[in-house]
């Protein structure tokens, strides 16, 4: 099974985008990456390999992972926790 989530995250006038999916059971890997311009400024990478193999609770508990990781990813940019590439961003607006 495939899960993701893609967000637009606007900090300043920079347009970030915040994409986190789950590459695979052969990989398993939930992996969040943050693009500008097509370039990859930060990732973060967790491993799922306890879940395996999938049932339907473990698939959920999957989904909820994912979940986590790509809100954790947007949170940290809303408080400012988060530096991607050169940039800091902590007097900038954020919009989400």
């Amino acid at each position: 099974m495939l899960f993701g989530h893609n967000s637009n995250v606007k900090v300043g006038e920079i347009l970030y985008h915040v994409q986190t999916e789950d590459r695979g059971t052969s990989h398993a890997v939930i992996d969040t990456m943050v693009y500008h311009s097509g370039r990859v400024l930060h990732r973060r990478a967790n491993s799922y390999s306890d879940l395996l193999p999938l049932d339907g609770a473990r698939e959920q508990a999957l989904r909820e992972r994912v979940s986590t990781q790509h809100q954790a990813v947007l949170d940290e940019f809303a408080f400012r926790r988060l530096e991607v590439g050169a940039s800091k961003f902590s007097r900038l607006p954020f919009r989400q």
